[in-house]
């Protein structure tokens, strides 16, 4: 089977992530870790899958924090998800994975305006109650962890291997809170993230579409 450039590109940029966060610093060691709490939950709930699906493997990756489903990522348990779970959760989401449900299905309502790009669960973020804007931050997040790397605007290699150093070491130095809380407009001006590529991409991992909504002045 032919691998193209831009499948090359990705595992290279994949691999180059590996080595900054897992043989860096004490640091960036952490940054996938989990923590001893979070590892006896994922254990606890392997044994009780296990009861109801003892021909499925599971496995905990301590490594990248993910716990696995016949070799797949099911349930993202690392520190870096921001994200507290209970052992019920984790069992759902594995049960998920293995019977081939959607782990997550919506519709990500993006609106560009001249201020930067919003986008949410409703059409009309504004004035609905119960609508949750995603921000770029959290979406770039979650694609690293997953192991997409495919978001910057650099021409090669080399340009994506420091914007992605830059990037996330901003993002954990804590500027302004962390990149979760950054404009999406932050990215393209200066840290070189492709926002229209970290949406589409974000779409496709987590199963959703996307529909544009007209800026309203």
């Amino acid at each position: 089977m032919k691998i193209t450039r831009r499948q090359i590109r990705k595992l290279l940029l994949k691999e180059m992530y590996h080595q900054l966060y897992n043989a860096g610093t004490g640091k960036r060691k952490s940054y996938h870790q989990v923590s001893d709490g979070t590892k006896s939950m994922a254990q606890a709930a392997k044994r009780r899958f296990a009861k109801d699906y003892p021909e499925v493997k599971v496995g905990i990756d301590s490594r990248e924090g993910w716990l696995t489903v016949n070799g797949k990522k099911a349930v993202n348990i690392s520190s870096a998800s921001g994200k507290p779970m209970q052992i019920e959760d984790m069992i759902d989401k594995m049960k998920q994975s293995y019977l081939g449900h959607p782990m997550n299905e919506g519709v990500l309502y993006v609106t560009r305006g001249p201020y930067g790009t919003t986008i949410s669960d409703s059409p009309d973020v504004h004035n609905d109650p119960k609508a949750k804007a995603f921000s770029v931050g959290d979406m770039v997040l979650a694609l690293t962890q997953a192991g997409e790397y495919d978001i910057f605007i650099g021409p090669s290699l080399e340009d994506d291997e420091a914007a992605l150093n830059n990037l996330m070491a901003k993002h954990e130095e804590g500027i302004q809170g962390g990149m979760q809380n950054w404009d999406s407009h932050v990215f393209e001006d200066y840290y070189d993230v492709d926002v229209e590529r970290v949406i589409a991409n974000y779409a496709t991992l987590m199963n959703h579409t996307i529909e544009d909504v007209p800026y309203e002045d």
